[in-house]
């Protein structure tokens, strides 16, 4: 199997940052582009909104997020990436971009939530295995900077 394009979800967060810094590693050894994607999630952001805020500010904030800080490592490797902002539920969203694209592989990181908000939510990860036949990688958050060279 050869490995063309990767598909990465994206956010600020650590198992993002974590899977972003092993799909940047992969990418730049084997040639490969990588596409970022975050799922925004407008119920999932009302949370972070003052009173009187609106939904776009935080879609603004998740944007500007994910082309900075999020695709930084890419950046500094070298790798071809584009980064795409798409509403909906991460999984959905996540395998429609990855026959978009044609990925050949989907990456995504671990994140340790508690057992309540898991089976509330539903795990990214775990909806990934069950949606799409593209070999999916979970990077943990604690996959460091170390193990990557």
């Amino acid at each position: 199997m050869s490995v063309h394009t990767i598909l990465v979800g994206g956010d600020a967060s650590e198992g993002t940052l974590a899977a972003l810094r092993w799909a940047a590693k992969l990418a730049a050894d084997l040639g490969a582009r990588v596409v970022v994607v975050h799922a925004f999630e407008p119920l999932g952001h009302l949370g972070e909104l003052a009173p009187g805020a609106d939904l776009l500010a935080a879609r603004t904030r998740s944007e500007v997020e994910l082309r900075g800080p999020v695709c930084e490592e890419l950046r500094a490797r070298g790798v071809e990436h584009k980064a795409l902002l798409r509403e909906g539920i991460p999984a959905r969203v996540l395998v429609e971009v990855a026959e978009e694209v044609d990925a050949d592989l989907i990456v995504v990181g671990a994140r340790r939530r508690g057992p309540w908000r898991k089976l509330l939510l539903g795990s990214t990860s775990s909806a990934l295995a069950q949606l799409t036949s593209r070999p999916v990688v979970i990077v943990h958050e604690r996959a460091g900077k170390s193990e990557l060279g």
